[in-house]
């Protein structure tokens, strides 16, 4: 027989964790018979609902991945757990261990490198149809004016550099007659691409890689650069130490004062 000071001390345990939990929230815990010993009483998770035998008398989960996604359920919880630097610690740590060699990382990094939704022909469609009839504010090439990304490198170079050359194909075969080099340097076969948003999309980065392989094939050395880090690379003073400089420099591309 249970004396009434357990009972009371049981009474008080279950009350206090109930009356813990966050504002709106219940448990199964107020359904256990507290004159019987909890642990040997079969309750349901509070989460998933799953009846489970528990370990310890006040357990109100089945399993660890209950309890924290049923505490995700409240901000406040968020807020306090996922914190800048704790998303920050995380972030380092899986970026040492994708780095780390390990083959279960390689196997990872294999898989993100194949995680591309445009591949699937229902993602590419509805990108398709939400960008029909767009344009972006400021276009370049194929007889419209070359971008100011563009102007602004190409008036940086010394040498016999030409804007918007065209490359014959000389391919009777191929749909494609011509290439048009952003940046080009005819005498020493150097072709500079500048690149915008739109060549993220599978299309253009498949047209991209036929152009490249075309031009390396007779001869072109291409280098291919982001709009966005030659406009940083310019607003920084071009540094000397930084990735496009350093390319320049080993490809003899003098650059004006």
């Amino acid at each position: 027989m249970l004396s009434g000071l357990r009972l009371e001390r049981r009474r008080s345990s279950v009350a206090r964790i109930i009356h813990s939990l966050p504002k709106g929230a219940s448990s199964h815990l107020g359904t256990l018979d507290l004159t019987l010993v909890l642990s040997k009483q079969p309750r349901l998770c509070d989460f998933c609902e799953k009846l489970f035998r528990p370990v310890k008398g006040t357990a109100r989960f089945c399993s660890p991945s209950c309890s924290l996604r049923w505490w995700l359920q409240f901000p406040e919880f968020r807020e306090k757990i996922y914190t800048a630097e704790r998303n920050k610690k995380c972030g380092d740590a899986r970026k040492r261990w994708l780095a780390s060699g390990h083959p279960d990382a390689a196997a990872e990094l294999l898989r993100i490198a194949r995680l591309n939704p445009s591949l699937d022909p229902a993602v590419r469609k509805k990108i398709s149809q939400a960008t029909k009839g767009r344009r972006p504010p400021i276009q370049g090439g194929k007889g419209r004016p070359a971008p100011l990304v563009q102007q602004l490198l190409f008036q940086m170079l010394e040498g016999d550099w030409r804007m918007e050359l065209v490359v014959l194909t000389h391919q009777p075969q191929s749909r494609v007659s011509h290439y048009t080099i952003d940046i080009a340097s005819p005498s020493r076969k150097i072709a500079i691409e500048l690149d915008g948003g739109s060549h993220c999309f599978l299309k253009v980065k498949e047209r991209d890689a036929k152009k490249d392989l075309f031009l390396r094939g007779h001869g072109w050395i291409v280098l291919r650069f982001w709009n966005k880090e030659i406009l940083d690379w310019i607003s920084s003073g071009r540094p000397t130490g930084s990735s496009i400089s350093t390319i320049f420099r080993h490809h003899n591309i003098i650059l004006s004062a």
